[in-house]
């Protein structure tokens, strides 16, 4: 297969079996800002990409085209079958470069990879989390995370 193919191929199986989100990740209890003796800490956002799949094939291409990494994961189910799925994930960085590459080719996920770019985009503009960051920053990324869920939702109800 050509790399251009890879990359074709790996696009159906994000636009088909991924995620592209926008993650929110929440200081731990007793994290601190720096420099900060009260628990004023902020809350960050995070630009990833997933795909679980009970065979790993699929998701080893996709960590050779673009990075990231492939884990097993048990899964339990209310019924007590358990079984192993793959996931591969990769963010920040890998996942601009993933979106990048494939978003002129996504169908059904390609408003939310836009969304991504576009959140990535703006967190290099005003670089990464930081003591220094003002809250209208927080503010327009929050917004992102907001519009990354409603596009899930509209998506799912299609």
């Amino acid at each position: 297969m050509t790399l251009e193919q890879k990359i074709a191929y790996c696009a159906g199986i994000i636009d088909g079996e991924g995620c592209i989100t926008i993650m929110k990740r929440k200081p731990r209890p007793g994290q601190f800002t720096k420099g900060s003796k009260t628990q004023d800490y902020k809350v960050g956002y995070h630009l990833r990409i997933s795909a679980t799949m009970r065979n790993n094939y699929p998701l080893l291409l996709l960590q050779e085209v673009f990075g990231g990494s492939v884990n097993l994961q048990k899964t339990g189910m209310p019924s007590g079958l358990n079984y192993k799925m793959w996931v591969w994930q990769c963010f920040s960085d890998e996942a601009v470069n993933t979106l990048s590459k494939i978003a002129y080719i996504l169908q059904a996920k390609r408003d939310q990879a836009i969304l991504g770019l576009n959140f990535a985009r703006l967190k290099k503009k005003y670089g990464g989390m930081s003591d220094t960051e003002i809250q209208e920053e927080q503010d327009f990324r929050k917004a992102f995370y907001l519009k990354m869920k409603e596009l899930k939702v509209s998506y799912h109800t299609v």
